[in-house]
């Protein structure tokens, strides 16, 4: 009996001294929490320069420094560059616009390549184009029409882009153009959410758009939050 009494108080002296039980290792850390507190801000993103209008007529030439070259657009769509001179200005490629080019992105690639993001009106209305192109080619490696206006600054990272415009953001494969995950119809007309993106926050494993403020609206900004492997929502 005694033998059989000091077993039983074994385990009880046992959970007396503190002797607390392993954490599971593979506890899952929620994805509330998750891009706050273990995801950190990925590094050497590329961010593709929004080119500016010098005048103020629709019918002038955007214009861009980037390095040591000027880069043009006219509002038909014709990009050239410069020496930061004006000299020597040499034909890259013709987006063809139908009608008016209003807003325009471009990133050299390498010293033939340029992915261009623009804003066109068209007969159909107003669209949205992401394109790479090759310096002097008559078309596109590739580009995507989208029905919808207002792109963001997309970011390009390890040979994708991140995209946004009016109620849709999407990642495209750099080199083909190619979908790897997309969100639209988010846009709310009623409160005028998701209307237009800042440019994309990039984590370690998440991706996230946020609201643009709305001038003179105190409003709590909406965010979409992306895993960016699966494509999944994290929140």
């Amino acid at each position: 009996m005694a033998f059989r009494f000091l077993l039983l108080l074994i385990p009880l002296f046992t959970m007396s001294c503190g002797t607390k039980p392993v954490e599971n290792p593979d506890k899952k850390v929620s994805p509330y929490v998750a891009p706050r507190k273990i995801d950190s801000v990925r590094k050497g993103l590329i961010l593709p320069k929004q080119m500016n209008l010098v005048r103020k007529s629709a019918y002038d030439d955007y214009i861009v420094r980037i390095g040591d070259s000027i880069y043009h657009c006219s509002y038909k769509g014709v990009i050239t560059s410069a020496d930061t001179l004006g000299n020597s200005r040499g034909f890259i490629t013709d987006l063809k616009a139908e009608y008016l080019i209003d807003k325009v992105f471009l990133e050299p690639l390498n010293d033939s390549r340029y992915f261009i993001a623009w804003q066109e009106t068209d007969h159909t209305g107003v669209s949205t184009y992401f394109a790479v192109y090759s310096r002097g080619a008559a078309r596109a490696d590739w580009r995507q029409k989208i029905k919808a206006p207002i792109p963001g600054q997309p970011v390009i990272d390890s040979g994708n882009v991140y995209v946004s415009t009016l109620g849709m953001v999407a990642k495209l494969e750099l080199n083909t153009g190619e979908t790897i995950w997309k969100y639209d119809s988010l846009f709310d007309p009623m409160k005028l959410t998701f209307k237009e993106f800042e440019r994309p926050l990039l984590y370690t494993s998440t991706v996230c758009f946020y609201d643009k403020p709305i001038k003179g609206k105190k409003v709590k900004r909406d965010s979409i939050w992306i895993n960016d492997k699966s494509g999944k929502l994290v929140r």
